[in-house]
Order: C-alpha cells, then sequence, then structure tokens
C-alpha cells in the first residue's frame, strides 16, 4: 500500500518539477522567493490543532519536529538554486540520488531500520539509475559544477527531513506529526519575508511576474501539496529507506516531460539533448523500472 502511495506522490512531484523549471525561469527571479510561495501554504495545516493534535512531549520531539520542518525547507532552496544554475533533468535525478542515499545511512543510523536483501538490490539500482541521468555534458557543463554540489546538498536535508519526520510520525501519529513537521515548514517559509530580497519580490514584484501567472503557481502548489502529502503518509506507514528511494521515479517522468516539450513546444521549455544524452538516459530509466520492480 505504501509504496503505491509513494509512487504516486512522487509522479505528482514530477509534474510539479516541470513548472518549477518553467517558474524559475520565466516568473520568479529568485529561489528563495519561490520557496516563500512553496512553503507558505503549509500554516494552514495549523488548523488541525482543535481537533485532537497531539503536542510533542519533550524538548527532543519538539527539535526533531522542527528539523523536520527547517530540513525541508533547506532542501527546497538548495534545490531551486541547482536548478537555476544547471538544467532540472540533470540536477534533479542527483538530488533523487543522493536523497536515497543519505536516507537509507540516515535510516540506519537514528531510527535502526534494516532493509531485506532484494530491497536493497532495488534502492541501489534506483540511486545508479538517477546518478546516470545527472551525469551532464553540454556546451554550458562538463563534468562537476556548483549545480551538482547543490543538488547533493539539497538530497542531505531532505533526507535528514525524511528520517525526522518519520520519527515524529512513530512518536505522535500521522496527522499530529504533519502538522508540526509541514507546519514547521510554513513558518520557516514564513520567515523569508525577514529577507529584503525575498520581501521586495513578493510585494513589488507581485503584480508584474507571480501575479501574471498566478494559475500556473496555484496549479503548482497544488500539485506539490498533494505528492508531499501522499509521500508523508507512505513513510509514516512504511519503510522511509524504500519510500525516499521512489525519488529516481519523479526525475524519469520529469526527462520525459521535458524532452516532449523541448521537442514539439520549444518556446515554452527547451533543453538540448545530444544522442548521447538520449542513450543515457534510456539506460537511466531502464535501471529505475529495474530498481522499481525489486
Amino acid at each position: 500500500m505504501f509504496i503505491i502511495l509513494a509512487i504516486a506522490g512522487y509522479a505528482l512531484l514530477g509534474l510539479a518539477a516541470l513548472l518549477d523549471k518553467f517558474i524559475l525561469s520565466k516568473k520568479v527571479s529568485h529561489p528563495l522567493t519561490y520557496v516563500f510561495y512553496i512553503s507558505v501554504p503549509f500554516l494552514l495545516l495549523f488548523l488541525a490543532m482543535p481537533f485532537g493534535a497531539r503536542w510533542p512531549a519533550s524538548m527532543q520531539s519538539w527539535l526533531v519536529a522542527l528539523g523536520g520542518g527547517l530540513f525541508f525547507l533547506a532542501g527546497l532552496w538548495l534545490m531551486f538554486e541547482g536548478v537555476k544554475k544547471s538544467e532540472v533533468s540533470h540536477v534533479g535525478p542527483l538530488v533523487g540520488a543522493s536523497v536515497s542515499l543519505f536516507t537509507v545511512i540516515l535510516s540506519r543510523i537514528f531510527l535502526g531500520e534494516i532493509l531485506a536483501l532484494n530491497k536493497i538490490w532495488g534502492i541501489g539500482f534506483l540511486i545508479a539509475g538517477s546518478l546516470l541521468i545527472s551525469f551532464e555534458k553540454s556546451k554550458k557543463h562538463n563534468g562537476a559544477h556548483l549545480g551538482m554540489l547543490l543538488g547533493i546538498l539539497s538530497g542531505l536535508f531532505f533526507a535528514a527531513s525524511f528520517v525526522a519526520s518519520k520519527y515524529v510520525y512513530i512518536d505522535l501519529g500521522f496527522v499530529s506529526g504533519l502538522m508540526w513537521t509541514k507546519g514547521f515548514l510554513g513558518i520557516g517559509g514564513l520567515s523569508l519575508l525577514l529577507l529584503p530580497l525575498v520581501k521586495r519580490e513578493v510585494f513589488r514584484k507581485n503584480i508584474s511576474t507571480v501575479k501574471s501567472s498566478r494559475g500556473i503557481v496555484l496549479a503548482n502548489m497544488c500539485l506539490s501539496a498533494t505528492g508531499v502529502f501522499l509521500i508523508q503518509y507512505a513513510v509514516s506507514i512504511g519503510s522511509v529507506s524504500i519510500v525516499s528511494a521512489f525519488e529516481g521515479l519523479k526525475y524519469a517522468i520529469l526527462i520525459i516531460l521535458v524532452a516532449m516539450i523541448s521537442k514539439f513546444f520549444p518556446k515554452i521549455l527547451k533543453e538540448e539533448y545530444t544522442k548521447w544524452e538520449m542513450g543515457q538516459e534510456v539506460v537511466a530509466i531502464v535501471l529505475i523500472s529495474i530498481g522499481l520492480a525489486l
């Protein structure tokens, strides 16, 4: 059950990632501003508080819940910075591979989670496919670059958020755990208004940028929120290592969509693909498919 939820959640996030690239390249000039728009709606989760939501019982629980939200916020920011400096079809899969690898390590250390051998092989294929997609050889980049480093760091923070959230779900249950971890994400996003750059973009450029694409931003927020909800529920009832490993599926979907739009609607979004890159990504998708089957 939790695997089906994870697949559905990451499929929705694959669509959202496509809109991320479009919005960041054409509508919002700074990634922190976009993080603000994505994270602030999660404040609505605090509306569940009067309906029997449980409170963390110890300082450790409070800190882990806070970390679950703020780590996710940092992961978003680093990912969008990486996308700005490179291409989403390369940085994104690197984030996915990093999330999977770091989650396996952190969940073993902090949650004592042990996986069966076939599941470890499956995660290995998913990571290998994601890493293969992330390798970039283009006019803009050849080999390691800053966008790749940002992608790896983003994956580390997302993994920390996954593991922290799993801890809170075990401690408080799914509804209360989601309210606190993602509620803190909303508080962190709101605090970005303290930064002059974000405040200026939100209140002064809103009319000419984000407001002109309100439908796209709203659709992206709905896709992201639904995807996050499904994935977090999958984390709460299943293995956090296995759920995080499906991150590669999101980018397999993204690659297919980007390739189709680049070919048929280049004025909307254009990414160049050489024959080598096309072959590379086909092999990567096969590896991801094997991982999913395992």
